[in-house]
């Protein structure tokens, strides 16, 4: 077994997919815009308007245009109470 290096940055873990993170911020914040979401997943624009494409078609979230914007909504069930869910209770963690 090696040692670690201390100066090595440590390695970045996800415990949930993009999709989960995606629903869990449109939770928080309905009116969450595209940019800031690519920016806390650390990922490109186009990739996050990927996975809302992936939810929309899914299911789990409603995409509504006008004319300057896109929000996407949580549909029905797919609402999360952040007060029960098992991955929430689990972040309050760290």
């Amino acid at each position: 077994m090696t040692a670690k290096d201390p100066a090595e940055p440590p390695r970045r873990i996800r415990l949930l997919t993009q999709h989960g993170e995606l629903l869990l911020l449109l939770n928080e914040n309905p009116d969450i815009r595209v940019a800031y979401l690519a920016r806390k997943l650390r990922v490109s624009e186009k990739t996050v308007q990927r996975r809302l494409t992936d939810l929309v078609e899914a299911g789990l979230v409603r995409r509504h245009r006008d004319r300057h914007y896109t929000r996407y909504e949580l549909v029905g069930r797919a609402e999360i109470d952040p007060e029960s869910t098992l991955v929430a209770n689990l972040l309050r963690r760290f």
